[in-house]
């Protein structure tokens, strides 16, 4: 089986073949206690046993917020790589995508951090080099843009963040956003790398892209095949 990948807030991935998993958001969840917390100990004296006892408190919250992100991300790219012997997905800069201010973007910000999608990565590169079962293939997307690119006509189109589905004025493909963006990377990888199947030592990604394999293959059949 075969999956392009698309990562997000809203949902910490979207597959290309229509399976969405939704952000648990456990920083957001333990955001309320840990704000108490926190004021809690600004009314505490500096190094008092009460404001020892509170600064615990709080960094346990936080561990805790910390080791259930790690057991979620383990057990979601575990499954992924068990499940998709090719995964397509998007080399993502973290630090760039938060490097800019303003209250929506800070929300959004905090959102990107919670889901961890550096680790998330890291997870999924890490699983599918160990398992050597798995090929994990990343995408150029400041080159093929998948979120403004229709996977079935490859028609380009600039959608705003709030824009959610995907409707192509060209062909007229509808899909859910995030979905199509995934089905764009996964057509994408295969028609690049696709031969690697057949040329590649199975070491996980190929060193080099080989020449396409099925060219003219659709990247919304090839999501949804």
């Amino acid at each position: 089986m075969q999956a392009g990948i698309d990562l997000g807030t809203e949902h910490v991935l979207s597959l290309s073949d229509g399976t969405q998993e939704v952000n648990p958001r456990f920083l957001k969840s333990a955001a309320k206690r840990i704000a108490t917390l926190n004021r809690e100990l600004a009314r505490r004296k500096r190094f008092g046993e009460n404001w020892k006892r509170t600064k615990i408190r709080l960094a346990k919250k936080y561990a805790k917020v910390a080791n259930q992100r790690a057991d979620f991300q383990h057990k979601l790219t575990a499954n992924l790589v068990a499940t998709y012997g090719i995964l397509a997905t998007e080399e993502l800069s973290i630090k760039n995508m938060t490097a800019h201010g303003g209250a929506y973007k800070n929300g959004l910000n905090r959102s990107i951090l919670d889901v961890g999608m550096a680790t998330i990565l890291q997870k999924l590169r890490y699983k599918a080099e160990e398992t050597g079962t798995g090929r994990l293939w990343f995408v150029p997307t400041r080159t093929v843009k998948p979120s403004q690119t229709c996977p079935l006509c490859g028609h380009q189109e600039k959608k705003l963040l709030s824009q959610r589905v995907h409707h192509c004025k060209n062909c007229g493909y509808t899909e859910n956003r995030d979905v199509a963006a995934a089905q764009v990377m996964l057509g994408w990888a295969i028609e690049h790398y696709g031969k690697e199947l057949a040329c590649g030592d199975g070491s996980g990604v190929p060193a080099n892209p080989c020449e396409p394999r099925n060219p003219d293959q659709s990247a919304a059949a090839l999501g949804r095949g």
